[in-house]
């Protein structure tokens, strides 16, 4: 696989409130696809009906992840779901723009090992 991923924060623990995360550098979108990744410190269930998490409580938690350029937020969505990570990409990203935030939260506290940022083409995933 030849992914270009970056680093965006170590470990974080999801909270109701907005976490606002600022890479050393602002995120550049370099290749067709771009996403935020969460890869998740404990394996959790993946609720594919609602495209979301299932709690050992049995609550589902949606973890909501939005990029910050400098003229506006983008809200992205849920593209890829695992018991280990959660992808998430906007279709409509603007490529032309950088992106100096990272903003997210979840319902409940969801540990994160790591937040990263990749960008890819179709042909990098084989």
């Amino acid at each position: 696989m030849r992914y270009i991923e970056r680093k965006v924060s170590g470990p974080l623990t999801l909270l109701a409130e907005w976490q606002e995360i600022t890479p050393r550098e602002p995120l550049h979108p370099s290749r067709m696809f771009q996403r935020i990744i969460l890869d998740f410190k404990e394996s959790v269930v993946p609720d594919y009906k609602v495209w979301g998490l299932r709690l050992k409580d049995g609550a589902v938690v949606m973890p909501e992840v939005e990029l910050v350029s400098d003229d506006r937020t983008y809200t992205l969505k849920c593209r890829a779901l695992s018991s280990e990570s959660m992808h998430f990409a906007l279709n409509e990203l603007p490529r032309d723009l950088v992106y100096s935030k990272v903003r997210i939260r979840a319902e409940r506290p969801i540990q994160c090992s790591r937040i990263a940022w990749r960008c890819y083409d179709p042909w990098d995933r084989k």
